[in-house]
């Protein structure tokens, strides 16, 4: 696949440029990457035919692997040592429009179903020590809620998948700590939503799933990921 000698910093200030004119190349599934690893990526929003990498990041390698009429795949390889996060990918058309897609770099942690009851603070699923995936829906009353432990100092990542894997759940992440009290909050806005924080004691925080118009349905579902992040990340 040819690769355009551009440099990524430029790169990407001509895509967010160009952000207000053209919609974002949307993830199909998955779009959560594991280091170490080569993910075959599908992508929608346009097609991929003739489109080359611009601009990718120094630890993630992106190839387009296909395309369709409504987009294409991509096989995208994380390097061993990549930390969590997100990172942005450019594309270049033939029309030399560019076009931004947008990935989640995790950590390795068990994937779990959520389970019901679960959506009172007074009686949350509990998860893992070092974090989990959760694969879950939002079709009760009020919100999902779940409880993990945490050391005071420790930095977690907390990311919501709902439009990224076809669902029009609106959602809201909040997190509270021991006490019960709220802590952070963020919005879709149209967009997934995820958050950084520390947590500022040890203890047992909790973490609520809500939508936005608090709405519950059958096809609200998602996938919640918490992760701790390393120091040095």
């Amino acid at each position: 696949m040819r690769r355009l000698g551009i440099p990524f910093a430029l790169a990407l200030s001509l895509a967010w440029f160009l952000r207000a004119a053209l919609a974002d190349v949307q993830p199909a599934g998955p779009d959560w990457l594991l280091p170490g690893r080569t993910t075959r990526v599908k992508v929608k929003g346009r097609s991929l035919a003739g489109a080359v990498v611009a601009a990718e990041p120094r630890d993630v390698r992106v190839y387009v692997a296909g395309s369709t009429a409504e987009g294409g795949e991509l096989d995208v390889e994380v390097l061993a040592d990549a930390p969590t996060g997100p990172r942005s990918v450019v594309l270049e058309f033939p029309n030399q429009t560019m076009e931004t897609l947008r990935l989640f770099v995790e950590t390795p942690a068990p994937e779990i179903d959520e389970r019901e009851p679960n959506n009172s603070l007074l009686a949350p699923q509990a998860l893992p020590m070092n974090g989990a995936s959760v694969k879950g829906k939002l079709d009760g009353d009020g919100a999902d809620v779940f409880q993990f432990h945490s050391a005071r100092g420790q930095r977690w990542r907390i990311e919501l998948f709902a439009h990224r894997i076809g669902s029009p759940l609106e959602g809201v992440v909040r997190v509270r700590d021991p006490r019960g009290a709220r802590l952070r909050a963020v919005v879709d806005r149209g967009r997934d939503c995820g958050l950084d924080f520390v947590a500022p004691e040890d203890g047992n925080y909790l973490i609520e799933v809500f939508d936005g118009e608090n709405r519950a349905q059958a096809d609200f579902v998602y996938r919640l990921s918490l992760r701790p992040v390393p120091p040095s990340s």
